[in-house]
């Protein structure tokens, strides 16, 4: 199974070179409370996410600055629905 794994995400990362998918990863650990709960999983993906696309980058940044550039913690929905906006980008 580690085998198929990581013969996957290199295939992956190889089109991610490339310009033609975008990929984050997640690494659940128990022992982290960060990383127990949705808000960590979601904040993780999105940082990941716009360091890999101007675009993604932009929407980051809006939403960032909409937040009180960061003194304001958004909820769990609010972070869902910008993962969706990443998304649904081109």
């Amino acid at each position: 199974m580690v085998l198929v794994s990581s013969t996957t995400i290199n295939e992956i990362g190889a089109l991610q070179k490339s310009g033609l998918v975008s990929l984050a990863m997640f690494y659940y650990d128990f022992r982290e409370d960060q990383k127990k709960d949705r808000h960590g999983l979601l904040s993780s993906v999105l940082v990941q996410l716009c360091r890999q696309s101007d675009s993604y980058y932009d929407i980051l940044s809006k939403f960032y600055v909409e937040h009180s550039s960061g003194t304001q913690q958004p909820s769990d929905d609010v972070l869902l629905h910008c993962l969706k906006d990443l998304l649904e980008l081109p």
